[in-house]
């Protein structure tokens, strides 16, 4: 499942005296199974450009072509869309609202009037998917469980309709470290195990330099930059500090020991800086 956008532009309030182009003129593609990172500071787009790849928001101009179909058009089902493309927004725990998380998870597949066999088999294989254990979670109340276990049934929920594609929109705001790092493993074996195109919005440049393959900085509304992390990050960073966004710590690491002489060359993680440095320390014994 290919997302094509073009020439996608969103004014808020257009014709209004507080009108304000959230997107301007954005163009890029995302391919079948590939890991996009999209950052961006505060007001750069983000969340609008998300929230029109499953058709929630109208571009003002410009199209969204998904496996050849414009989901811009009046006469696409935008609710097949949204069986294909599922989205899990800030918070979403807060939209949990049944007793048990099994009742929970399986909304969405009851209102795709699937069977009641085929909704048991979808809600299992997703808490399984999430790392919750079926007959250990499923007749537990959603709201007893710790920040991270609510934002796995969350996620659980929307995978649970079979997307071809997941978009997450900060999926880790407010989890401590631990909950943190619990959210990004499972988001990597999703897409190694389920072959999921995911599409990720993040504050965490260390996080999105060791998880994705494509990013793309958005700035005022427009792509800024579009490629690997390696050659966002390291060809760029100066670039990313103006628009107010940090670089991965090992980056910084990097520019500090430059500075006294010593090049650890094109690194990108924390493991690939140690490794450089054990070669040079071994090399000058």
């Amino acid at each position: 499942m290919s997302i094509v956008i073009k020439n996608l532009t969103h004014i808020y309030n257009e014709e209004m005296p507080f009108s304000s182009k959230a997107l301007d003129d954005i163009n890029f593609e995302i391919k079948k199974g590939d890991f996009v990172g999209i950052i961006g500071h505060t007001g750069s787009g983000k969340s609008t450009l998300i929230q029109h790849l499953n058709g929630i928001l109208n571009p003002t101009s410009g199209s969204i072509i998904i496996n050849d179909f414009d989901i811009t058009k009046k006469e696409v089902n935008l609710v097949d869309i949204r069986k294909r493309v599922g989205v899990v927004f800030q918070y979403p725990e807060y939209q949990l609202f049944e007793e048990t998380i099994e009742k929970d998870i399986s909304f969405g597949p009851i209102n795709l009037n699937l069977s009641e066999e085929e909704v048991h088999l979808r809600v299992k294989e997703s808490m399984n998917a999430v790392g919750l254990d079926y007959e250990k979670f499923k007749d537990k109340s959603p709201f007893d469980l710790s920040g991270g276990q609510k934002r796995r049934v969350a996620i659980a929920g929307v995978i649970s309709m079979n997307p071809e594609v997941l978009i997450l929109d900060e999926p880790t705001a407010g989890l401590d470290p631990g909950g943190r790092n619990e959210i990004f493993e499972l988001i990597k074996t999703l897409h190694k195990e389920k072959n999921m195109t995911i599409i990720l919005s993040s504050h965490s440049m260390d996080d999105m330099a060791k998880l994705v393959n494509t990013l793309i900085v958005m700035n005022k509304g427009r792509v800024e930059f579009i490629g690997t992390p390696r050659e966002i990050f390291n060809n760029h960073g100066k670039r990313l500090e103006e628009i107010g966004l940090d670089i991965p710590q090992v980056l910084e690491l990097k520019h500090k020991l430059k500075e006294r002489g010593i090049d650890i060359g094109d690194v990108l993680t924390i493991k690939e800086a140690k490794d450089k440095i054990l070669e040079i320390m071994k090399g000058n014994r």
